[in-house]
């Protein structure tokens, strides 16, 4: 029932399509799942922040996206991380989540789904 009312609401219907003709940056956020499971022993974040986080800054500068690492492990100091845990402020709601890493790409359509393609290619080196 909900997929006709969004069929009849101009305005939710006019969303889901993307206007090229028009230079309007467009935010497209994805979330990289860490395979902290399978391989326990292994930081991951350290790999991805590199020394004094120079590898991230680099790949943000390469790919041309905002990336963060969230999630539970992304603290270093796991006492406050099980605090801000508890707390319910919304800020900190990724701490409930598994570890991964958020991509955020701020561009006009076509090139915004190309520096996430990229974004995805380097982060992928970082896990294998």
């Amino acid at each position: 029932m909900s997929g006709v009312q969004d069929a009849k609401d101009p305005e939710k219907a006019k969303s889901k399509f993307l206007e090229l003709d028009k230079d309007k940056t467009m935010k497209l956020v994805g979330k990289i799942l860490l395979p902290v499971k399978d391989h326990s022993k292994f930081n991951f974040v350290g790999k991805i922040l590199g020394p004094r986080g120079n590898s991230l800054e680099r790949l943000q500068e390469d790919t041309g996206s905002r990336i963060t690492i969230l999630g539970k492990g992304s603290m270093r100091d796991k006492n406050k991380e099980e605090e801000l845990r508890k707390d319910s402020s919304s800020k900190y709601a990724h701490l409930n989540e598994d570890l991964h890493v958020m991509v955020e790409v701020y561009a006009l359509p076509g090139e915004a789904h190309t520096r996430m393609g990229y974004a995805l290619d380097e982060i992928k080196k970082y896990l294998v």
